[in-house]
């Protein structure tokens, strides 16, 4: 049995993770950063694994979230740009392993038949002057196909904002922009292409009132209306230009038969005066077929939109105000359970309000503390790792994971009025009886826990890198791309 996983269900999954994404306030799905400790080596993170370990652990050194918004996420396409002197695929509807693209690809979505110009609007390159180098760039702003004077057919599809492009694209990917496409008529025939020019072929056939450059002739197939002209050279049929681009096409051949062709439209039209080309019988052409739906009806479709983008700045007051700490973690949480009504941003880390701290004297970012607690009966001790410190308002910020266990194995949470030791800072400072809302945490009897039910929901994507500090004076653009 022969089987395939189609271009359809990688574009489809990516639909539904833009669709389970883009609904803001109602998508309940956050990029998060965490991590503050370092890898065994930095500048090579650890791969992630997929398993549920990973997930525990992850969860463990989370330090916040920030929401989704709506238009965050995109279908990413491959960031072609215009360049003169560069030979671009055309675009063709039966790319496989034998007939395969000028660039090598077998796939139409591996196939360089796409361009954005130097004004942000891309185009898709309908033919390429027989594998020719382009070099006249396509900038008609109309929504007619058209042709540039170095043989080149090109359409325009969508225009990307400058600002968009900036904030919304990679070096090498760029988004799809689903508002305002350039819709033509489904099954619209664009080009012919000329697989054997034959020979033999005249200009001067019986009945034309004078020498002819071409022929016009019908487009037969499933769909109506097209027509092309077909110019001789030299006994040689040199070039195909569609006149019409017809509709409603999913297969089509030309017409070149004796008594089928016309030297006007107008006979074309009434069906009267046609010509016999003569020639040797050996013209073969191939008809390119329009994707489904026409131009412009679906891009991702139609362009291989199989990656998706989601951009999230971390800009809200939580994250100014509040962590400075290296995030070697960040991926995307979805459909969890928190408290409160879907707030821009959520800590998922503890915190703890402590006194005694002297001005100027600061937690260590990354280092352990310790507090004695009295767990049934027997002293133990609380651990855990800092990732904020707030010496304004006394709010120390931490997460505790399996790295933080006592001696006997047990992770213990930080309770009670005893200090809290920082074993590289070696300051000690006392929790107070503080409830109330404070540094975006709200602290009962002194002490805070994260936003979120911890190992709730589903994290669906997870990337390890190098440690990047953030700087309470910037704000950091967080750039993730998801293939299928």
């Amino acid at each position: 049995m022969a089987t395939i996983n189609t271009n359809d269900l990688r574009i489809q999954n990516a639909k539904n993770l833009i669709s389970s994404l883009n609904d803001g306030a109602d998508a309940n799905a956050y990029v998060f950063v965490g991590r503050v400790q370092p890898w065994p080596d930095d500048n090579a993170p650890t791969p992630p694994q997929n398993n549920f370990k990973t997930f525990y652990t992850t969860y463990d050194d989370m330090v916040a979230l920030n929401r989704i918004q709506t238009n965050d996420s995109y279908h990413m396409i491959r960031k072609t740009k215009w360049v003169s002197g560069v030979a671009y695929d055309r675009y063709q509807h039966n790319y496989n392993i034998v007939n395969k693209s000028f660039t090598g690809a077998s796939d139409l979505y591996d196939a360089r038949y796409y361009v954005i110009n130097s004004l942000n609007t891309v185009y898709v390159c309908l033919d390429n002057n027989n594998n020719g180098n382009s070099t006249v760039e396509p900038a008609a702003d109309t929504d007619d196909a058209f042709y540039t004077s170095d043989g080149y057919q090109w359409l325009r599809l969508y225009n990307i904002n400058s600002n968009t492009l900036a904030v919304r694209s990679t070096n090498n990917l760029m988004p799809i922009i689903p508002t305002a496409p350039n819709v033509q008529k489904s099954g619209a025939i664009y080009t012919v292409l000329v697989d054997d020019g034959g020979l033999l072929y005249t200009r001067n056939p019986a009945g034309a009132t004078n020498q002819i450059s071409g022929y016009f002739a019908h487009i037969d197939g499933d769909g109506t209306g097209a027509v092309a002209k077909v110019s001789i050279s030299n006994t040689v049929i040199t070039k195909i230009e569609v006149v019409r681009t017809g509709q409603n096409y999913t297969f089509a051949t030309l017409d070149f038969s004796s008594g089928n062709v016309y030297q006007t439209l107008g006979d074309l039209d009434n069906g009267v005066n046609g010509l016999d080309p003569e020639g040797n019988g050996n013209f073969r052409s191939t008809v390119i077929i329009s994707p489904p739906g026409g131009w412009g009806s679906d891009l991702p479709r139609q362009l291989g939109g199989t990656k998706v983008g989601i951009f999230s700045t971390l800009n809200t007051p939580l994250f100014v105000e509040n962590y400075d700490c290296p995030i070697r973690q960040v991926g995307i949480l979805q459909d969890f359970e928190f408290n409160g009504t879907n707030p821009t941003s959520l800590n998922a880390c503890f915190a703890v309000r402590l006194t005694g701290i002297a001005t100027g004297q600061s937690y260590i970012i990354g280092e352990t503390i310790e507090q004695e607690i009295t767990f049934d009966g027997d002293p133990k001790k609380a651990k855990g790792t800092v990732v904020g410190w707030n010496s304004e308002f006394g709010v120390l910020r931490y997460v505790q994971g399996s790295s933080n266990v006592d001696t006997d194995g047990v992770l213990y949470p930080f309770t009670g009025t005893n200090d809290v030791i920082g074993l590289s800072s070696q300051l000690n400072g006392s929790p107070f009886e503080f409830t109330g809302e404070l540094t975006d945490m709200e602290f009962v009897n002194g002490y805070a826990d994260p936003d979120l039910t911890q190992y709730s929901g589903l994290m669906t994507y997870l990337s390890n890198i190098s440690p990047i500090t953030r700087d309470p004076q910037q704000s950091e653009r967080v750039s993730l791309v998801v293939s299928f």
